[in-house]
């Protein structure tokens, strides 16, 4: 197996529906990625909702239901097209996952279509290397499969929601026991913390790292936080938003102005973060090199609020860490 040598650089839930400086903070990301000379940049979701063009165009239906179901809607059209045309002019390639967020107002075939996925789960090879993005954003009620639909995971309990799919699970092993490379696991929900059946993704990994590590790390967004868990001797790493934490109305704060949140009303339900926050990667022979960054909460921070927190705390960061692959 010939010794893995990729660059790349990994952000998460910009939520440009939300943001008011997603562009901004893309300008930064994508400066970075031109300087480091990265071989791609990846985003683990929730980043974008369709714009209404897109959606006449391609999904004429969701548009009364993106009205009953508006969610985080907002009408910031151009500065969506403005986010694909940067990363299209910056030469970089791209690719990323399926957040749950990309399908509130739209089905799932329209939400990878608008990001410009090859579909709503993938694989691409660089430089010794397999990297596979999982589509965790299927509901599983009374026996069945069923794809998230403007919004409708709502309506279902935690135990429904974020499956891996039966037909997606046989397609992962095939992806993975046919590498001729090691694998890096994408998705937009942490396996470890909210995937009913995780023990199927642990059951392969057991198979595939039987003698040799073929599966290296696994790495998620969705949960706004940085974190990093060892399970069958693979990291899972929780990679912090690029942009923001969320809190919810009991904790409702005005941030930068009154005026920015009467029109970005979502913005007084999150912490935002002063800088972008995103990681440049680097795997090689001897293992996986994670350069983070550090920055600041605009205005209250979560601890100061006495909000709760999940597996982990919530901090401004994400952390540098090193992960042989031997050892």
């Amino acid at each position: 197996m010939q010794s893995p040598d990729a660059s790349f650089i990994v952000y998460t839930d910009l939520h440009i529906d939300i943001m008011h400086d997603s562009i901004a903070r893309m300008e930064v990301l994508l400066r970075e990625a031109k300087r480091l000379h990265v071989d791609f940049i990846v985003h683990l979701g929730d980043i974008v909702y369709p714009d209404s063009a897109f959606i006449e165009e391609h999904s004429p239906d969701s548009i009364i239901k993106r009205k009953e179901n508006p969610h985080f809607l907002n009408d910031r059209d151009d500065e969506k097209q403005m986010y694909f045309s940067m990363i299209e002019r910056s030469g970089i390639p791209s690719f990323g996952v399926l957040g749950n967020h990309e399908m509130d107002s739209c089905g799932k075939i329209a939400a990878w279509q608008y990001l410009k996925m090859p579909g709503r789960y993938h694989k691409f090879d660089c430089n010794g290397i397999r990297f596979i993005a999982l589509d965790t954003n299927n509901i599983k009620h009374k026996g069945k499969y069923l794809d998230y639909d403007h919004g409708n995971y709502f309506k279902h309990e935690p135990h429904e929601i974020n499956w891996i799919d039966g037909e997606q699970l046989k397609w992962l092993e095939d992806q993975v026991m046919s590498s001729p490379y090691p694998c890096v696991l994408m998705s937009h929900a942490p396996i470890v913390q909210f995937v009913p059946n995780a023990e199927d993704i642990y059951a392969l990994i057991r198979r595939a790292n039987n003698g040799h590590r073929k599966v290296i790390l696994a790495m998620a967004g969705h949960t706004h936080v940085d974190g990093l868990c060892i399970q069958e001797g693979v990291p899972f790493w929780d990679v912090n938003s690029i942009s923001n934490q969320w809190l919810g109305k009991e904790y409702a704060t005005v941030r930068y102005s009154q005026t920015i949140s009467q029109v970005y009303p979502h913005m007084r339900f999150i912490t935002p973060f002063w800088d972008a926050l995103f990681a440049h990667v680097t795997i090689d022979g001897e293992g996986i090199h994670i350069k983070g960054r550090e920055t600041s909460y605009v205005g209250p921070s979560p601890q100061e609020l006495f909000a709760p927190y999940g597996t982990y705390p919530m901090s401004p960061i994400i952390a540098s860490r090193f992960l042989p692959l031997n050892g």
